[in-house]
């Protein structure tokens, strides 16, 4: 066998078998391992404009992307490289990915985790973009307004429908539940109105069933705004968790 023919064999048994397993090891590994990867810088360079975070963003961001994979954070010595212009550049040494960018504007992220099982030595390390700092702040007030409204919708009011001639079981039972809305933080509208073939209810017995409902709730609720309606016709009562008292009143409870 020539010696070219030896050299190929070798190499193509270097690459099969001796390969994937330094991949594997790159982080116990000197840097001689592996042939220094180089990352074109004018691969990274043309970026689009980005202007520098205020100082309240900054610290804003750095909350918001304390646990994202970026920069150093990324756990690998090795990276699979996509370039603003979507090339992709395998097998690139995150240092020196990272030593090609402003990181005063950009963050390097890691978007894709590697699969340690593939048989493609650069399918088992992580994917990582170029990312400006202002699109991570933006995504980041975005998620943000995005949970505070959720938890808008999670905590959202209740209503309670009562006749002014509702017998005191089933007051007893429609006040308790709305009071376990009201514990959950939520908003509870008590909505009285005439039965329309009931019973006469004169003017005092309606003030004395208005007295019930607002004594059930004395403590930890309160009216965040004045009744609207008519005693005796269709009345809505608005209440609310009075968070000061609620807290007040847990200490108490423990004692």
């Amino acid at each position: 066998m020539s010696n070219l023919h030896l050299h190929t064999a070798l190499q193509a048994l270097h690459r099969i078998f001796v390969l994937p397993n330094l991949l594997e090891r790159t982080s116990t590994l000197p840097p001689a391992a592996f042939p220094r990867s180089t990352v074109n810088s004018r691969a990274i360079a043309p970026l689009v404009f980005s202007r520098t975070l205020t100082y309240i963003e900054r610290q804003k961001l750095r909350k918001t992307t304390s646990s994202a994979k970026l920069d150093e954070r990324i756990a690998s010595v090795y990276v699979n490289f996509v370039t603003p212009e979507n090339e992709f550049l395998p097998l690139r040494k995150l240092s020196d990915v990272i030593s090609g960018i402003d990181r005063e504007t950009h963050h390097i992220v890691q978007v894709a985790d590697g699969n340690r099982s593939a048989s493609d030595p650069k399918d088992r390390i992580p994917v990582v973009k170029l990312i400006r700092k202002q699109e991570l702040f933006e995504q980041a007030l975005k998620q943000a307004e995005i949970k505070r409204t959720n938890k808008k919708k999670s905590v959202s009011g209740k209503t309670i429908e009562l006749s002014w001639s509702i017998d005191g079981n089933d007051l007893s039972h429609r006040l308790r539940k709305a009071q376990e809305f009201l514990d959950e933080g939520r908003k509870v509208d008590v909505v009285l109105a005439p039965k329309k073939r009931g019973k006469v209810v004169s003017e005092k017995e309606c003030e004395e069933l208005l007295d019930k409902i607002k004594g059930e709730f004395i403590g930890g609720t309160k009216e965040y705004k004045d009744a609207e309606g008519k005693i005796g016709g269709l009345l809505t009562l608005f209440f609310e968790p009075d968070l000061k008292k609620r807290k007040n009143k847990a200490p108490e409870a423990d004692a």
